[in-house]
């Protein structure tokens, strides 16, 4: 059985990426254990919950870290020894969005600090013996950004066009969400009430097969897609 594992940062996005894996291989073959992290000491773990489907035939752990800053961290400190002890693949995820970043940036995109931001944390991950079993993925600028690419899932939640597009500005089919600051203010503007938690369900469950197969067609450079091609990858 393969055996793969991802550190997110916290439990919405944890949630929201176990959506996606679900709509990639369609409920099928896979197990899904949802692991929340208790400390350095041993890396302790807590396994909250797990899902298991037909005819497993590869399991993934999904760790909520708690903290952005950890994914990196601790994607450097236990990957090589996950690896070691059999897994097939260990990646991490994060928001590019951090403290630090708008420090930086004073407060916008600015794509020089980006692709630093990005480089750096991936040379120091992907330098290990490992390369190609461990990688760093990052949402730009926040996870919140990968709802907004999925728009087809927030009007099946429950948000018209008409709000789509004067939230965006314009068409929500022509918006480029890595484009945008802070995108989880603009859902907050949708989805006034919905804590981030439930917000996940809500949009992660609207997921289908064909709204990723469309935004491969279209967005084939964003982030979320570079992301959906890794985990498809352990369907071959």
């Amino acid at each position: 059985m393969k055996r793969i594992a991802l550190f997110t940062e916290g439990e919405s996005d944890m949630i929201f990426a176990s959506y996606l894996i679900k709509t990639i291989f369609e409920c099928k073959g896979i197990q899904i254990k949802y692991i929340n992290y208790k400390s350095d000491e041993n890396f302790q773990r807590d396994v909250k919950s797990q899902e298991i489907f037909e005819e497993v035939g590869i399991e993934f752990e999904i760790w909520n870290l708690g903290n952005d800053k950890r994914v990196v961290d601790k994607l450097a400190e236990n990957a090589p020894k996950m690896i070691r002890d059999q897994y097939d693949s260990v990646y991490g995820l994060r928001d590019l969005y951090s403290e630090e970043y708008d420090r930086q940036s004073d407060g916008k995109i600015v794509e020089e600090i980006s692709q630093k931001t990005i480089s750096l944390a991936r040379s120091a991950i992907e330098k290990t013996e490992y390369e190609g079993k461990v990688k760093l993925y990052y949402s730009v600028m926040e996870l919140e950004a990968w709802y907004l690419e999925l728009y087809q899932c927030l009007e099946r939640a429950g948000c018209n066009p008409e709000k789509l597009n004067e939230v965006f500005g314009k068409e929500a089919s022509t918006n480029n969400p890595e484009q945008i600051y802070h995108p989880k203010k603009i859902l907050k503007k949708i989805f006034p009430s919905t804590s981030e938690v439930n917000l996940a369900h809500k949009i992660g469950s609207k997921v289908l097969i064909n709204d990723l197969n469309s935004l491969k067609d279209t967005r084939e450079k964003s982030f979320l897609v570079e992301f959906i091609n890794a985990i498809e990858s352990f369907k071959k």
